[in-house]
């Protein structure tokens, strides 16, 4: 569910590749061994083509170095850009809409009662989030 190209969370989620490339390999690792995810290994997708035989990858360790190793309270904008990347607040947002509460709570809400995420095991995470930005709140990621 990667934000297509020329959309503000295709280019905030271009930034945050180039400002926290993924150093806690070992950690990575050691978490999906320890049982924390589902999958044993980190899913892969292409984000860019660079040229006909090259590509830019992007994996799920990116996503769980942003959440899991910024700290242990994640802050409501560190959540909203979250939310933006995994397309709970649609990928099409102007920058404009995402610095508005209303359209925030609104398309959370909305993304909540269609249960967009409900079948995959990290819902309640993704649920705790989108409830952290509804209530205007950090939430603590206790382990």
């Amino acid at each position: 569910n990667l934000p297509p190209e020329g959309t503000l969370a295709y280019d905030l989620l271009s930034r945050a590749m180039k400002d926290f490339p993924v150093v806690a390999v070992k950690g990575l690792k050691d978490f999906r061994r320890k049982g924390f995810t589902e999958s044993q290994s980190p899913i892969q997708r292409v984000w860019r083509r660079k040229t006909r035989f090259s590509s830019e990858k992007i994996g799920s360790d990116f996503f769980l170095h942003l959440l899991f190793f910024s700290g242990d309270l994640l802050e409501v904008s560190h959540m909203t850009v979250l939310l933006l990347f995994l397309g709970i607040i649609p990928h099409g947002t102007t920058i404009g809409e995402f610095q508005g509460r209303e359209y925030l709570s609104s398309r959370i809400g909305e993304s909540l009662r269609e249960n967009l995420y409900s079948h995959i095991p990290e819902a309640p995470l993704v649920h705790s989030m989108s409830l952290s930005v509804l209530r205007d709140r950090p939430l603590a990621i206790l382990m």
